[in-house]
């Protein structure tokens, strides 16, 4: 009795048990009842199942269960049901979707073609891909027993990184710095940043870096080098813009857009993967220890379900114990970089990076511990955050203005505004949503006592919604103060019930200190 006169369900169950796809194409070739069984209209069922035996369901993904549609105005409701929950999205063509993401894991694996050597569409696809894997990865369940800690699809990443050559299974390499990590732009050092670093290969490219961090195994030299362009990109004050609020109004409707704000974002308002990515190095090589640094990595992408003690409205886990890392350059040096000097002749002279090879040049990082606590909506708190601080400056607004209401388009979820209070005397307030790309925006500013800004910051949320990488961005004090560097807070705790009834409550004096030791 030949193979083929085996049933379809049995003849679905031999071919799931072939590793390659490359070997399940090459058994299609073999006869027409296979060639129907692999690409007939029938076949979806096989391609399914070959996907959900390695990854996690894409099916599925985060919500709020209280959402009101978009576009549409949001009711008052007493209290919402619940914080999240998963739900249905569209369906899946599971041939397709595998084959690109086992193209993507041969580019990774290649010891011959670097993805540096593909086309810009090739390259552009196999880091969507690997983007796209990352941010489907289950969530992290802490209603399941034991937490929902284990996701297919990082676990695949990571071995992927980990596995190069065509006897990958047999020889591991821990320190595997990844050829697209060295690719030239990684490493530019144009001024200003080249128009190419925008285009969307390469800003699928420093998307998945920045989920994967630095990788072990970098020289000496070559993290000097990543260094150098990282501070010339951050620091460069034409990286950035200071819209007036005239050019923010949307004529048609007169509403104004919050899309094009100081930050890491290019214009529309999409993020700019690769000044994340910058920031993230800034930050990862000042921390003095392995110890020190924030969460990072592709499993603190993963977003989190039903997080003990956060509150059911709380949707972006906000109230809790948060550390807050800010970089702090010489403004001097900063100033002689933006506002180089002229020649004898008036010509103004064009700025080089000498600012940043100097060995003098220091990135000093502080950290500070705040306890973050949601405003109620309507009332007088929520109102004074909606304002700037006076000597504030939000893209024009300034002097205790109003801060513009969000676009239609942008609130799928309801804005949380907070507070924040640290054992320090600045006072910092802020505000998240999330765009209708899916990014989770968080402006955060500081006040002093006299209620003046101390400065001001605009990031995104590393991953979805509770993730624990928490918040990465750019901080300034005034588009002309010379005051600008990265920061990236992440909470390390939750508020407990004793600390959330009592609205003075701070962690000890000590406790920093003792965290960082």
């Amino acid at each position: 009795m030949g193979i083929l006169t085996l049933p379809i369900e049995l003849l679905d169950r031999v071919l799931l048990q072939v590793d390659e796809l490359r070997d399940i194409a090459a058994c299609s070739q073999t006869c027409t009842t296979l060639r129907v069984l692999v690409h007939g209209p029938h076949a979806a069922q096989l391609w399914r199942n070959l996907y959900l035996r390695e990854l996690d369901d894409p099916r599925t993904t985060t919500t709020d269960d209280d959402d009101p549609p978009p576009n549409s105005k949001p009711e008052p409701k007493p209290e919402p049901k619940s914080s999240t929950s998963v739900v249905a999205v569209a369906p899946v063509d599971w041939r397709v979707k595998l084959q690109r993401i086992h193209r993507a894991r041969a580019v990774l694996q290649s010891t011959k073609v670097a993805p540096a050597d593909l086309d810009a569409e090739e390259r552009r696809m196999t880091f969507a891909t690997l983007v796209e894997l990352t941010l489907s990865a289950a969530p992290v369940d802490h209603t399941a027993i034991h937490g929902l800690r284990f996701s297919a699809n990082t676990y695949w990443i990571d071995v992927a990184l980990r596995l190069k050559g065509p006897d990958a299974a047999a020889t591991p390499s821990l320190d595997l710095p990844g050829a697209y990590f060295l690719h030239p732009l990684v490493l530019d050092e144009s001024l200003p940043a080249t128009e190419a670093g925008n285009a969307p290969d390469i800003q699928a490219m420093f998307k998945f870096q920045s989920i994967i961090g630095i990788p072990a195994g970098l020289t000496a030299i070559d993290k000097l080098a990543v260094r150098r362009a990282a501070r010339l990109f951050v620091y460069d004050e034409d990286n950035y813009r200071y819209l007036p609020a005239a050019e923010r109004r949307d004529h048609a409707s007169g509403a104004m857009s919050t899309s094009d704000e100081f930050g890491p974002f290019l214009d529309g308002g999409a993020v700019n993967w690769r000044a994340i990515f910058y920031n993230i190095v800034i930050v990862w090589m000042c921390c003095p220890t392995a110890d020190a640094l924030p969460p990072h990595g592709i499993e603190c992408w993963r977003p989190a379900l039903n997080v003990p003690h956060d509150l059911p409205h709380d949707w972006a886990g906000i109230e809790g114990i948060w550390l807050f890392y800010t970089i702090i350059p010489d403004p001097n040096d900063i100033f002689r970089f933006n506002f180089p000097s002229t020649s004898t002749s008036g010509e103004k002279l064009s700025r080089t990076p000498d600012v940043f090879h100097s060995s003098s040049f220091e990135d000093t990082m502080t950290v500070v511990e705040f306890v973050y606590r949601l405003v109620a909506p309507g009332s007088d708190e929520w109102h004074r955050i909606g304002h700037v601080p006076e000597g504030g400056h939000i893209n024009g607004l300034g002097g205790a203005t109003e801060i513009p209401p969000l676009a239609p388009d942008e609130q799928e979820l309801p804005e949380l505004r907070f507070t924040g209070r640290g054992r320090v005397a600045l006072v910092l307030d802020g505000r998240v949503w999330r765009r209708a790309d899916g990014i989770i925006r968080w402006t955060i500013w500081t006040r002093t006592p006299d209620d003046r800004l101390g400065w001001l910051s605009q990031g995104i949320q590393l991953g979805d919604m509770k993730s624990e990488a928490g918040v990465i961005g750019q901080w300034m004090t005034n588009p002309m103060n010379n005051g600008l560097g990265p920061f990236w807070a992440f909470r390390t705790s939750r508020l407990a019930p004793h600390m959330r009834a009592d609205p003075s409550w701070l962690p000890p004096e000590d406790r920093l200190g003792q965290a960082l030791a």
